[in-house]
């Protein structure tokens, strides 16, 4: 395969070297080759590891990342509104240091989450919590199995 590939005469007196692109007189192979801008893909990559790298503020032991992240965490275990969110961030913003790198808005934080790639999946539940309507109960209920309190709100015309 690798004789398709490269060709019938790949073995016959080459070595290595001679496929390289470095000059006469370099030490190093690739010390002379052109740098090239990452695509898009692998940029989003490298500012995804700036992030998580990337303390809050000089001496922060939380990393932007790690702030963002917990900081989302709060706010969907307190059912928290964006309204309230925002001006709680605000008042951390205020509170940090001048030279805080910390996001000023739930849209920014989310951006940066939203720039991870993960897939997001939508699951509704009983409003009693008693149940998370996925899997085989995605589409059949109706209403909860345990509660009986109904899956949807209903529209009064």
């Amino acid at each position: 395969m690798i004789l398709d590939a490269a060709g019938p005469n790949f073995s016959q007196g080459l070595s290595w070297q001679s496929y390289s692109n470095s000059e006469p007189g370099s030490s190093h192979p690739f010390q002379n080759s052109v740098e090239e801008d990452p695509n898009p893909v692998s940029k989003k990559f490298y500012d995804l590891l700036d992030a998580a790298d990337t303390k809050l503020y000089p001496g922060s032991s939380l990393s932007q990342l790690a702030f963002v992240s917990r900081m989302l965490n709060i706010k969907i275990e307190n059912n928290m509104s964006q309204r309230g969110y925002n001006q709680i961030i605000k008042l951390l913003k205020e509170s940090l240091p001048e030279d805080n790198i910390m996001h000023d808005s739930y849209y920014q934080m989310k951006k940066l989450v939203r720039s991870l790639g993960l897939p997001v999946e939508k699951i509704n539940y009983c409003e009693s919590g008693c149940i998370l309507y996925w899997g085989d109960d995605d589409e059949l209920l109706a209403s909860c199995k345990f509660c009986s309190k109904p899956r949807y709100k209903r529209c009064i015309v």
